[in-house]
């Protein structure tokens, strides 16, 4: 009897023997070793994680945001943009509202004419969860200069409507001096102006009537307001939807005779 218990504990011993309890596991009867770093305690240990930090437009419900951030493609959900004259139009990380990017927008040589601007002219149509929308509303942080510089025509800085046409687009605007909500032959002065060199959001909507529309701009950040009231803003008779129309950046074929920079970043807008 006591000779069998010999040969079995010496059976169990050797079964053991192949397994090291040094810190790894590596005998031959284990799987293969996990590293785990971030603790000193195997027992209560915990794994590094790396983590990626939201970009503006994964935080916020809206039916288009563009925050030129998105890798190898700063400019998505806009057409390639456009520049003449020596007018420039780029994507920065010098002064950006949300990092890395943000479009800086530069006239540069006065007393000339040309663009510097990209647009998304077909902006989904006017649908909501309960049909069609008769309000577009676009958002964006702006870097502005104050005052700017005479400008006989509106420069400007952000723009949008119901369709790519004159008629129908309206935006936050460099216009004779001031900054103005404008279309493109009138406007209307924000009170009081925007402060110089800083970031501020500006909430632009528009109010679809083929009679009597109402376009409003707010700037929160300053209380500053401004507004066309009783102007056509959508085509009579017209298809049930329509496509939107948002561009950042100025297109004028008259001189500036002033240079003007400023800086766009979170541009999105909402059908309500």
């Amino acid at each position: 009897m006591r000779f069998t218990r010999f040969l079995l504990l010496s059976a169990i011993l050797s079964a053991c023997s192949n397994d090291t309890f040094t810190g790894d596991d590596s005998g031959s009867d284990t799987g293969t070793d996990v590293t785990v770093s971030g603790g000193g305690d195997g027992g209560d240990a915990s794994h590094d994680v790396t983590t990626v930090p939201l970009r503006y437009c994964q935080t916020v419900d809206a039916q288009f945001c563009a925050d030129f951030d998105t890798p190898g493609d700063a400019g998505a959900g806009f057409e390639p943009f456009a520049t003449t004259g020596s007018w420039t139009f780029a994507f920065q990380d010098a002064q950006a509202k949300s990092p890395p990017l943000a479009v800086e927008v530069d006239t540069l040589a006065a007393n000339y004419p040309g663009a510097a601007f990209v647009q998304n002219p077909l902006l989904a149509g006017n649908t909501t969860a309960t049909g069609p929308g008769t309000r577009l509303v676009v958002e964006a942080d702006v870097y502005l200069q104050s005052p700017p510089g005479f400008t006989p025509d509106p420069v400007f800085v952000l723009r949008a409507g119901i369709i790519p046409a004159p008629d129908f687009s309206f935006g936050l605007s460099a216009h004779a001096g001031v900054w103005k909500l404008s279309h493109y032959n009138f406007g209307s002065n924000l009170n009081p102006q925007p402060p110089a060199n800083k970031w501020v959001h500006v909430i632009l909507a528009i109010d679809i009537n083929p009679n009597a529309g109402d376009v409003t701009l707010d700037i929160p950040d300053c209380n500053c307001h401004a507004d066309l009231n009783t102007f056509p803003t959508g085509v009579d008779g017209g298809p049930p939807t329509y496509p939107g129309y948002i561009a950042v950046g100025p297109e004028n074929m008259k001189p500036t005779q002033s240079n003007l920079t400023f800086y766009v970043d979170n541009v999105l807008a909402r059908w309500q």
